[in-house]
Formats: C-alpha cells, sequence, structure tokens
C-alpha cells in the first residue's frame, strides 16, 4: 500500500490497514467488506489483492486454520513483487520475524481445550502492539496495552467505514469501546 500512495486516492487500503489493526485487538471493531474494482491495473489491482488478504488475514477461524499463512505469505510475496529491490524488506521481515519469535513464542495449542471454538481471540495468544514491527523501536511486550490503547485512542471510526461505532458495539455488549 505504501508503495502506491502517491499513485492512488483510493483511502480504502488504509481504511481496512487501521481496521485490520482494531480487529486483531477485538475482532468485533471491524466491519467485514466487499468491495468492487472495475479496472484492475497494475497499481489497483495491487490494492486489491492487499485488501482481500488482509481481509483474509481477519477471518480467521479455528476451522480455517491455514488461511492466515496463506494470506500472510501471499501478502509479503506481493510487497516483494512491487518493490524494485527487495533486500531491504528481506532483512527487515528476517529482524522482526526473530523478535516476535524471540518475544512471543507460539502457545501449545490443546484442541481440547476449546473444541467449539468459544475462546477463539484467548487462544490467539496475548496482544501485540504494531510496534513491535519496527526494529528501531524499543518494544517490550509490558508495552503493549499502553501502546495499543494509544492507537485506539487516535483511531476515528467516523472516517473509517470498515470500524464499528462506539453506538453498534455498546449493542454487542462492550462498556468502553476503544479501549483495552
Amino acid at each position: 500500500m505504501w508503495r502506491y500512495h502517491h499513485l492512488s486516492d483510493d483511502v480504502r487500503p488504509f481504511q481496512i490497514a487501521e481496521a485490520a489493526w482494531c480487529g486483531n485487538i477485538k475482532s468485533a471493531y471491524i466491519k467485514y467488506y466487499g468491495f468492487d474494482f472495475d479496472d484492475l491495473g497494475p497499481i489497483s489491482g495491487v490494492l486489491y489483492s492487499s485488501m482481500v488478504c488482509v481481509g483474509g488475514l481477519l477471518k480467521y477461524t479455528a476451522e480455517e486454520e491455514n488461511l492466515w499463512e496463506f494470506e500472510l505469505a501471499y501478502l509479503v510475496r506481493l510487497a516483494m513483487h512491487v518493490l524494485p529491490d527487495t533486500r531491504p524488506f528481506e532483512k527487515w521481515l528476517e529482524t522482526v520475524t526473530d523478535r516476535l519469535i524471540l518475544l512471543y513464542p507460539a502457545p501449545e495449542d490443546d484442541f481440547y481445550e476449546d473444541m467449539f471454538n468459544e475462546h477463539e481471540e484467548e487462544r490467539r495468544g496475548p496482544l501485540i502492539a504494531r510496534e513491535v514491527l519496527d526494529p528501531s523501536f524499543d518494544y517490550r511486550p509490558e508495552q503493549a496495552s499502553m501502546l495499543l490503547n494509544r492507537f485506539l485512542h487516535s483511531v476515528n471510526h467516523t472516517k473509517n467505514p470498515f470500524l464499528r461505532s462506539p453506538e453498534e458495539l455498546k449493542e454487542l455488549g462492550f462498556g468502553t469501546p476503544y479501549i483495552i
């Protein structure tokens, strides 16, 4: 998305990315979306593909265990496809992957612990702030709540059609929306 942000005036990719960050915190924040593209050219096609993949990541369920892996791998390949030199991206990806493995080792997943997927979000593990993806940021897991709250506080649901309003969230049983 950032590669083409000067070449397209379509704000949806950035709205979807913002909604995706919110949806990773609480899946109820995001409104699942559909959209049409009349002309899938070299720029709009890449943007459309990225939005579809982010949507696939957000719709991950235990029944579709490998879907998120496919979508994530596709996004990585898509990014590499549009970059003139992939080496900085590959170095960043390796650094961030190593950091995530070190700070957040994968938990053991016991199928019998939640056979009916009633606690799917909890099984995904601790919340991780997006600052973990910035190698220059001195990220520590104990900062996650503060960083995530700061991000949620910056979100403007009225400017993003892919986010639910506080009123909609309260109808779903949220006490105070857009806060951890």
